[in-house]
């Protein structure tokens, strides 16, 4: 939504006199900021105080109907501003410890509170409308790190703080501690939102380094009480109400975002890249459309929003403490089944069925690997080949595994001084060939007896990163290969040179397809973000770059024919998003896809007659492609 240069510390949301939905942003360089929810724009001037940091802000609407943010800054003071006009309310109180958390309150009478944390066993109470500290609420468990407000179902307004220990209620309008209530365990709270469950119950949801939990603040029952999963705090939280009546909770992990089911504290989504630093801050907001959003911000200055609603996030196969996964593909299986296999960087080989996510093998191979390809060979069997590097002999080692038994083949393909790229295909004559890209050029080698077939031969430029095999609608087996500079296609199995790619650049992604009017293309990708496509087999560019938007290059690239004869590509980045591009109108298939870590992967297979694509980064997800129009 917005980009600035000072880290955005704190965020809060409010709807303006006019139904203007905006977010209130507190920043580093010490200024308040507001935000148009629906066009991104800045509303009005930026507000200053004395240069300090903007640690906490908050919203209320005075009697009068003006919107008042309330801010905690690191030079010592309390400020109230008033949103319309752009200035403060009364004095700024200086001197006090900082102010870290700030809520706010409307009590029966209609006047608007303010409720500071300042890392201390007190609270302190503002009148927003003179900005004069009114009260000091005193604690017995110790330091109030986090601090929000709920109303009770008596209809009591109290003002919850929290700490190492547990939580301190008070009631604001009697201005008295109501209860303590003992954490089971000493998990510092970052973070805290109320919020209201379908039945009417009023919660608190707490964040920490370890867990998130949801309590009854009128019982001090934990009604849920769950790991956040991360090795980081989870330092900020807020609730919201789904369109369809779901309450949610929304925290944040160092740049992950994580959606939760407010009762259970179950994760319904994520968690999931939100920034390219850390996601520092999150609130929600209802739009006038009924939408209902996230607003985080972020140390790299970015203020972003999110549609809880609509988001779709991919259904994660692998477990949840995951590998990293170093190299992907997908095959099918004799018995109709398709399988995903993966190979982590923990020297492992993992297989899993597509259809159920249920794991098929786990099997330690001795070494770690990054390049992988599938093959079905002559006589019906699915195999896997991969390369890994031999410390022992100093070279690199391919290796055939049947599928799904993981089982070693005895078939030597030799070795190689460094590889970068396996591919497989048929040859004409029906058998299924590695062809294998290094420094040292590409070589074909035969799966079923290991022979050497041809070469090396070497492409301009000598050395291969990236290569990709497909069978030509007129019946030729061609090589795409590419280099640090350039590329060229190759007839298999003569090597014969067809075609050359002047690339421009270091391609980091390539796959081939064969288009609804029988044109076979080669898909590249490349730091610059940009897919090219290449004809087959002449290697000439067909029509212009497609600019994806992924903001740290391409990382992985696939394309197929979907039912109804579209034809698409599938592009997966370091930014951690996945992208879905028609290729015949060269433009987008829905929103970019966020995913909880860079993108090493992606494949696109059929499960059940309707095609999905295959995710891999720190795990696996499969994300279904159908939209219902094929």
């Amino acid at each position: 939504m917005a980009s600035q240069t000072a880290s955005v510390d704190a965020v809060a949301t409010a709807t303006l006199l006019d139904g203007q939905v905006v977010a209130v942003t507190g920043d580093a360089d010490g200024a308040v900021r507001v935000w148009d929810l629906d066009t991104g724009d800045m509303v009005g001037r930026c507000m200053r105080g004395d240069g300090g940091a903007v640690l906490a802000v908050a919203t209320a609407t005075l009697r009068d109907g003006r919107v008042v943010a309330v801010t905690g800054s690191d030079d010592r003071t309390v400020r109230m501003w008033d949103l319309s006009a752009g200035r403060t309310v009364g004095e700024p109180h200086r001197g006090l410890a900082n102010a870290v958390s700030v809520a706010t309150a409307t009590l029966p009478d209609g006047s608007a509170i303010a409720v500071t944390s300042h890392r201390g066993a007190v609270l302190r109470v503002w009148d927003m409308g003179t900005g004069r500290l009114t009260d000091t609420l005193a604690t017995g468990l110790g330091k109030v790190l986090a601090v929000t407000t709920a109303t009770l179902p008596d209809g009591r307004i109290v003002a919850v703080g929290g700490g190492r220990r547990g939580l301190s209620i008070w009631d604001l309008v009697q201005r008295q501690l109501v209860n303590e209530y003992r954490a089971s365990s000493m998990d510092p709270v970052h973070g805290m939102a109320a919020g209201t469950l379908p039945d009417g119950r009023t919660v608190v949801v707490t964040s920490g380094r370890e867990q998130v939990r949801v309590w009854n603040p009128d019982t001090g029952e934990v009604v849920a009480d769950t790991s956040t999963g991360e090795k980081v705090s989870a330092s900020q939280v807020a609730t919201a109400v789904l369109p369809d009546g779901r309450a949610v909770a929304v925290s944040t992990a160092w740049n992950r975002l994580t959606l939760r089911d407010l009762e259970s504290g179950r994760v319904l989504a994520g968690p999931f890249m939100s920034h390219a630093g850390a996601a520092v801050t999150v609130e929600t907001a209802l739009l006038p459309d009924g939408r209902t959003v996230a607003v985080t911000g972020g140390e790299v200055g970015k203020v972003r929003t999110w549609d809880l609603a609509a988001a779709q996030f991919p259904e994660l196969i692998t477990a949840e403490r995951s590998v990293p996964v170093a190299a992907m593909r997908t095959v099918r299986l004799p018995d109709g089944r398709v399988v995903v296999v993966a190979v982590g960087w923990d020297a492992t080989l993992r297989i899993w069925e597509l259809g159920t996510g249920r794991p098929v093998v786990d099997w330690h191979t001795g070494s770690a690997s990054s390049r992988i390809a599938t093959a079905v060979l002559p006589d019906g069997r699915a195999v896997v080949v991969t390369s890994a590097w031999d410390d022992m002999r100093y070279t690199d080692t391919l290796r055939v595994w049947a599928l799904p038994s993981a089982e070693m083949l005895p078939v030597s393909l030799g070795d190689a001084a460094d590889v970068d790229s396996i591919a497989t295909t048929t040859l004409p004559d029906g058998s299924s060939v590695a062809v294998v890209g290094g420094q040292s050029g590409v070589c074909i080698w035969d799966l079923s007896t290991g022979w050497l077939i041809s070469g090396p031969f070497a492409p301009p430029g000598g050395s291969v990163n990236r290569v990709a095999a497909t069978v030509l609608p007129d019946g030729r087996t061609v090589a795409v290969t590419c280099g640090p500079a350039n590329g060229g296609v190759w007839e298999l199995p003569s090597g014969q040179c067809l075609g050359k790619m002047f690339t421009h650049g270091d391609i980091t992604a390539l796959t081939t397809v064969v288009l609804p009017g029988g044109r076979a293309v080669a898909v590249t990708g490349g730091h610059d973000s940009a897919l090219r496509f290449w004809g087959l087999p002449t290697g000439k560019p067909v029509g212009e770059p497609l600019m994806t938007g992924h903001s740290e290059g391409i990382s992985a690239v696939d394309a197929a024919v979907l039912p109804g004869r579209r034809a698409v590509a599938v592009t997966g980045g370091r930014d951690a998003t996945v992208r879905l591009w028609d290729l015949s109108a060269a433009s987008p298939l829905g929103p970019p896809l966020r995913v909880p870590s860079p993108v090493s992967g992606v494949r696109i297979a059929e499960v059940d007659g309707r095609p999905v694509a295959v995710i891999a980064g720190d795990g696996l997800a499969v994300v279904s492609l159908y939209s219902g129009e094929e």
